[in-house]
């Protein structure tokens, strides 16, 4: 929807109104993607064993996966902004900029696997695949301000938003780890047979 929307605002060349779609996307992403990083993050283990924990995939194989997951959790909001940030060029029929970005990129994270994975592990694996999100979205904001003024965004009802969004998470988050602390072992028990309960 943001792509089609700002590529009628760049063919009639009404930045302002492209750059205003492109924040609204932002805030509407972030609105969501955030809740689901911080809920992620907490029931990382609790999701694992619900999914996967049957016949050879034991308690040693969902320890791996929650530990590589949680490196991996960090960059959920960048995944999902990548899109709308690469549209606001493809908008403007610049195909080139997000490609070069993207090989940068892809160089970035394969210098960071063989750099953290001798230190993480999977978890490295995980967190430079982050990382390189976070670089691809910081360069291509970067370079879409420089050529429009940043006034043009309003960049300070995404942040006031942010930061509403960060304390609501805040509060969500401590109130489902008190929750589960009290409901610990209730659903997932050690000696639990998920076969039968898949079954």
């Amino acid at each position: 929807v943001s792509l089609s929307e700002m590529s009628k605002a760049a063919a009639r060349s009404d930045i302002p109104s492209l750059a205003d779609m492109y924040t609204f996307s932002l805030r509407n992403l972030l609105y969501v993607t955030l809740p689901i990083t911080v809920f992620t993050f907490l029931a990382c283990e609790e999701l694992i064993t619900a999914f996967f924990k049957r016949g050879q995939f034991d308690v040693a194989s969902v320890n791996a996966t929650v530990y590589a997951m949680l490196f991996y959790i960090p960059g959920v909001p960048f995944f999902a902004m990548n899109k709308v940030t690469v549209a606001a060029f493809t908008a403007r029929k610049d195909m080139s900029t997000p490609f070069k970005v993207s090989l940068a990129a892809v160089a970035l994270n394969i210098m960071l696997n063989l750099l953290l994975m001798h230190w993480f592990k999977q978890g490295g694996i995980a967190f430079a695949t982050a990382l390189s999100s976070m670089f691809t979205n910081g360069m291509l904001i970067f370079l879409l301000l420089r050529k429009y003024p940043v006034e043009m965004f309003h960049f300070g009802r995404l942040f006031r938003m942010l930061l509403k969004a960060l304390i609501f998470c805040g509060v969500a988050g401590i109130a489902s780890e008190w929750v589960m602390s009290l409901l610990n072992g209730r659903f997932f028990p050690e000696q639990t047979d998920m076969n039968a309960i898949v079954q």
